[in-house]
């Protein structure tokens, strides 16, 4: 049939089904509705899915339809998008964050990389909606079909990327080779360019726009998600914002309110010292401290505060040790004293020798014999400054050099500790002041209290074993306390 004649035909079945009493809305209802039709074999159901988009379409341009299409487009999205703002609430309880129950762990496994990515996954449609809304040309620069770029290197900015890797860690992160990793970023930066850097980080900043906007809606459907929420105000009370920050923020939908955070600190106080108990009676962490000097300003100067406001405190870690340290390793008390030069009671005392020491430290590791590295003919310390010279070169010199940086390989390791991630607890902190002797004793009793290991008298009759080797609680035979 040829074009010309088209029209024709087709104005004429209008008016025998106008004629038969049949419309074309029941019509459409009928082949969309009816079981016998929905079936590829059927030329005119399979027709109509093809050519959906093309229906719509013409609905949606025509000047008498078009306001319509445009309402019922308008009504179904809406509920469209408050369906998937309910589901996003309802499949992801990590999300919910009661204040009064918070714990440490929460604020470590929370990742703003993993909570985008969850949503870009779970409701795609509101994802693209706010990334159109928000400027997709600006992803589209960065060359991301998402808002969300990979975090391994687009969540650091072009400075540090281009230069010293960020020191701040994920605390779920591996532990690896800082400076190998730091070569592999820097190698990377270089091979992109300062425009991919910087497009990648517009694109980060974007899908971090993404994620804020849809945990205000979340949490405005549902008062109970609130993770960004929560860790924004704990955020905010750890920086000492002013609480006319934090109350207009909160009315933002930004952070939790103040009674919020004060509920949610209450909590992360009581969980953090029940932390240091269970590290401390472990007797398997080493204890620091340090002087913090802080000054603080007083309104009313007096002769015994003349307004200089400095306190003088003292704050303290508590440190796991790793690699397999058992009880049992660290139990040399009682050797110790046995060869010290000042008990005259010693059953084998060794007197001090500088030399003999310094010799056991040159003969501790000796140059292997059949050494077939990279340089055979040069010591391990030749090696080494071999590497330091080339690293050097590679950092500092020419550019063209700094491309091969990535492939210079790690110096010959003599003994390797194996790298982990060490796990350490900050204590609270004292109003002590270390420059005294009885400062000094003050801050490690009040450390051997928080941590649960002084003055132990009863229970677990081995920590009591333990604890008097290390000199942390009441000797039974002696009746005192005796600290490190």
């Amino acid at each position: 049939m040829s074009s010309h004649t088209r029209p024709a035909f087709l104005l004429s079945t209008l008016r025998y089904l106008e004629s038969c009493g049949v419309t074309l809305t029941e019509l459409l209802h009928f082949v969309l509705v009816s079981q016998q039709l929905n079936s590829d074999t059927y030329a005119l159901y399979r027709d109509l899915l093809i050519n959906a988009k093309s229906i719509m379409a013409a609905l949606y341009y025509h000047p008498a339809t078009g306001a319509a299409a445009r309402e019922w487009a308008h009504d179904t999205m809406c509920a469209l998008y408050t369906k998937a703002l309910d589901d996003l609430a309802r499949l992801n309880p990590d999300w919910q964050f009661i204040a009064s129950q918070a714990g440490p762990e929460q604020i470590r496994e929370f990742r703003i990389e993993d909570m985008a990515t969850a949503m870009e996954s779970q409701a795609p449609m509101l994802w693209s909606l706010l990334h159109a809304l928000l400027g997709r040309h600006a992803c589209h620069r960065a060359g991301f079909s998402s808002g969300l770029p990979d975090h391994t290197t687009a969540s650091r900015t072009p400075k540090q990327i281009e230069g010293e890797p960020s020191k701040t860690s994920r605390f779920g992160m591996q532990a690896e080779d800082s400076t190998r990793k730091a070569r592999k970023v820097r190698a990377g930066a270089r091979r992109l360019g300062p425009g991919m850097v910087q497009a990648m980080a517009r694109a980060l900043c974007l899908a971090w726009l993404h994620l804020v906007i849809l945990c205000i809606l979340l949490q405005n459907r549902n008062q109970k998600v609130n993770a960004l929420q929560s860790t924004v105000g704990i955020f905010l009370h750890a920086c000492n914002t002013l609480e006319k920050v934090v109350k207009v923020l909160a009315r933002m939908g930004v952070s939790i309110s103040l009674t919020s955070i004060h509920r949610a600190v209450n909590s992360l106080s009581e969980a953090a010292c029940r932390e240091i108990e269970e590290l401390g009676q472990t007797l398997l962490a080493s204890f620091g401290y340090d002087n913090l000097e802080l000054t603080l300003p007083t309104g009313i100067p007096t002769v015994d505060k003349p307004g200089e406001g400095l306190l003088h405190l003292t704050s303290g870690i508590l440190l796991r040790l790793e690699h397999g340290v058992t009880r049992e390793d660290l139990r040399c008390a009682h050797l110790l004293w046995e060869r010290s030069p000042s008990n005259p009671h010693a059953s084998d005392p060794r007197v001090f020798d500088p030399y003999e020491t310094m010799l056991h430290l040159r003969t501790l590791h000796l140059e292997p014999s059949n050494f077939s590295g990279h340089t055979p003919g040069l010591t391990r310390r030749g090696r080494f400054r071999l590497w330091m010279v080339q690293r050097m070169l590679l950092e500092h010199g020419p550019t063209p050099l700094r491309s091969h940086l990535a492939t210079l390989h790690e110096p010959d390791p003599v003994d390797a500790i194996p790298l982990v991630k060490s796990r350490y607890l900050p204590l609270r902190t004292m109003d002590l002041n270390q420059s005294k002797v009885s400062g000094n004793i003050d801050a490690l009793l009040s450390m051997f209290a928080q941590a649960g290991v002084l003055g132990v008298e009863c229970g677990d009759s081995a920590l009591v074993s333990h604890a008097i080797d290390f000199g942390l609680c009441t000797a039974p035979q002696r009746g005192v306390s005796f600290p490190l």
